[in-house]
């Protein structure tokens, strides 16, 4: 009296599963025939950034992204490792001076970084150049 009706069988009878797994599917399904995720191009491996300055909300992690899955290195610091430094700011003196001791230094915009990223290639970072203003 007052008992619910047992199922015949197993335990785990359909009506269970479907509670537990509303779709009834495998996440293993059908994984013997995709294709493995290719790697990543490392076209920033012999590439190390500076973020110098403020970066609007979320872009920060965005660039540090980029750098990362793309092989690159970023420096906590402005070191002699650094060839990029990536900025949302203006000329900045300290850049000159930076630019005296290591005229090879490459001084960019963020878009830079983003554009490089979505294409997954590298791209001339001249037209997204810092420079200094002229006299």
């Amino acid at each position: 009296q007052g008992q619910a009706p047992q199922s015949d069988g197993d335990a785990a009878s359909p009506s269970d599963q479907s509670e537990d797994d509303p779709y009834g599917g495998s996440t293993e399904e059908n994984s013997e025939d995709e294709e493995p995720i290719p790697p990543l191009p490392d076209f920033f491996e012999d590439k190390t950034f500076f973020f110098h300055g403020d970066f609007p909300a979320g872009e920060g992690r965005r660039l540090l992204r980029y750098v990362t899955a793309f092989g690159g290195t970023l420096s906590p610091y402005m070191s002699d490792a650094v060839t990029h430094v990536v900025t949302a700011q203006d000329w900045d003196p300290t850049f000159q001076e930076a630019l005296e001791l290591r005229p090879s230094l490459t001084f960019v915009r963020p878009r830079w970084l983003i554009l490089c990223g979505e294409r997954q290639r590298p791209l001339p970072a001249t037209p997204y150049a810092l420079r200094p203003p002229t006299p």
